[in-house]
């Protein structure tokens, strides 16, 4: 699991925390059938590249939508600063 998504899951409970998760599950599992058919050498289904793409544009839009308005409307500034200055260290960018 990414540090950013358990970050974020300690930030969860509930409905969000599931589906945060299943989402993550399902975007992993495409990656990894994809990878698979590389790695064999045998032809990507354009199919399975058009699930990918509509599933990381469906998780990308609820992100915007949903999480980050939950999470903006829920935690303090200093919390939201908090998980700002993680995820900055986390990438070596120093903090906001």
């Amino acid at each position: 699991m990414a540090e950013e998504e358990q970050l974020l899951l300690d930030l969860l409970s509930g409905d969000l925390r599931s589906q945060l998760l299943a989402e993550h599950d399902t975007s992993r599992s495409l990656f990894g059938s994809l990878d698979e058919q590389l790695d064999s050498g045998g032809p990507v289904v354009i199919d399975d590249l058009a699930t990918l793409a509509a599933t990381l544009r469906a998780h990308i839009r609820w992100e915007e939508r949903v999480l980050f308005p939950h999470l903006q409307a829920h935690l303090s500034p200093a919390e939201l600063r908090s998980v700002g200055d993680s995820l900055h260290e986390r990438h070596g960018l120093g903090t906001s």
